[in-house]
């Protein structure tokens, strides 16, 4: 083993891990890009809209339902008795083929219906929305059309989400994080070509229909697999009961998913509506870099989700907690240094180009944003753990934490600022969030002691 192997291997760093790495330094590396040529071809008001745009398509969480992350979790419990053929194909124990393959066509008929649903959804509250806001009555920011295309395509992602999740469950990790980096890239290239020929906020409308037309292409050659499974005839006593079995977690994810929406984008059409478009694109773009921080902290732990299924399938409990321990520790440390390198990097802006760091929110609030966000990543490695058993702890503390964010919105945003807003914000997440992460990660580790599973 080479010396560069041996160190990725000592920092946690797989395939899998390395693409969704380098997907997400993509983000984190294209990300000043998009804010540069957003700030030089958008007025600060079609800022506030783009962003806002963002917030809103993010509602079709409200359709999903939490669908996708059991699928892919349904989906790893499967793989664990079945193996890739040659043919790229699976094959093993019959019936956990044929559980596989009803979760499939109910992946699909599933998503066939909700994609059309978020599709209208989505036009019409737009529509009601932006023409109803003040901030749109000018009549100087072009929007109907961008929001219409941009509606479209998030519904075309949105179709191809649980066919990736089953991919993925079935062990195929790097290949889809390999995937999305391409993605990534062409909706970035999209977005700045857009911008560079004058297209205004139709490069969101551009980089939201590339993803599922460079998906939809990708899953072509992968229809071998999709085809062998669809033909697999599902008996009786081996079809997934979507009421039984997936339902009892799906609904807490879905409440879970929906307080997640309160949490992290309601802030945004908020600012828009009650303060304004330049105060929303400050928040806007200042939550995108957090976002992309988080993210790229996060794939030490995602990754991470299918194995530690597939592990809990065999009841290899150890191996689970050594694995999780690890992936957790690696993502919380890259979670910090990211933004300790972003506050550094926004203080050296504010002094080296004012007008451009105005485009920002000031360093002051952009702190608490970071620690509170820096709280949700340990919620969200606890989450993986937890999800991997098939099971939602988080149901509570979720609607805990919504309910604590609405308040602080409309009680404190509102009226006094974003300031007192993130502070407050700060203070909830560590007396409220870190004690339940902490709690329900003990749970765990008490269960497996408890069944004499593991010595630890």
């Amino acid at each position: 083993m080479s010396p560069l192997a041996k160190l990725l291997a000592r920092l946690g760093i797989d395939q899998a891990v390395f693409n969704a790495i380098l997907g997400r330094l993509w983000g984190v590396g294209a990300g000043p890009v998009t804010v540069l040529f957003i700030a030089h071809f958008l007025s600060r008001e079609q800022q506030g809209f783009y962003y806002t745009f963002s917030s809103l398509q993010a509602l079709q969480i409200f359709f999903d339902l939490g669908m996708a992350f059991v699928i892919m979790q349904f989906a790893s419990h499967e793989k664990a008795h079945l193996e890739w053929t040659c043919d790229k194909t699976l094959e093993g124990v019959a019936a956990n083929k044929q559980r596989l393959a009803s979760l499939l066509r109910l992946a699909v008929w599933w998503y066939g219906v909700i994609s059309v649903l978020v599709a209208v959804f989505l036009l019409v509250a737009g529509e009601w929305f932006f023409s109803t806001s003040a901030a749109s009555s000018s009549g100087n920011v072009t929007w109907r059309i961008p929001w219409a295309l941009a509606s479209i395509g998030t519904a075309g992602a949105l179709f191809l989400t649980p066919i990736f999740g089953i991919l993925e469950g079935c062990g195929k990790i790097a290949e889809i994080y390999g995937i999305r980096i391409l993605q990534a890239v062409v909706s970035s290239l999209a977005l700045w070509v857009t911008l560079v020929c004058g297209g205004g906020l139709y490069a969101a409308s551009a980089c939201s229909l590339v993803l599922p037309l460079v998906g939809a292409v990708w899953l072509f050659f992968h229809m071998p697999f999709f085809k062998n499974l669809w033909q697999t005839k599902s008996e009786p006593g081996n079809r997934i009961s979507w009421f039984k079995e997936l339902w009892p977690l799906q609904w807490k994810m879905s409440v879970s998913a929906a307080s997640g929406y309160i949490i992290v984008q309601l802030v945004t059409p908020v600012l828009f509506r009650y303060q304004g478009p330049v105060l929303a694109g400050q928040f806007g773009m200042t939550q995108r870099i957090m976002d992309s921080i988080s993210t790229v902290s996060f794939s030490w732990v995602s990754t991470k989700a299918a194995p530690i299924g597939s592990l809990i399938a065999r009841k290899r409990y150890q191996e689970v907690l050594a694995l999780h321990r690890k992936s957790t520790i690696q993502s919380m440390s890259v979670c910090l240094l990211g933004f300790s390198v972003f506050l550094i990097g926004l203080k050296v802006l504010v002094i080296a180009c004012p007008s451009f760091s105005a485009r920002f929110l000031p360093i002051s609030v952009t702190f608490f944003l970071c620690l509170n966000a820096l709280f949700s990543v340990l919620s969200y490695c606890v989450a993986v753990l937890a999800r991997a058993n098939k099971e939602e702890p988080f149901l509570v503390p979720s609607l805990i934490g919504a309910a604590i964010t609405a308040l602080i919105i409309f009680f404190v945003a509102i009226p006094h600022g974003v300031l007192p807003m993130s502070i407050w914000m700060c203070a909830a997440g560590f007396v409220v969030g870190v004690p339940i992460s902490v709690g329900i990660y003990l749970k765990y580790i008490h269960k497996y002691q408890k069944g004499n599973q593991i010595s630890l």
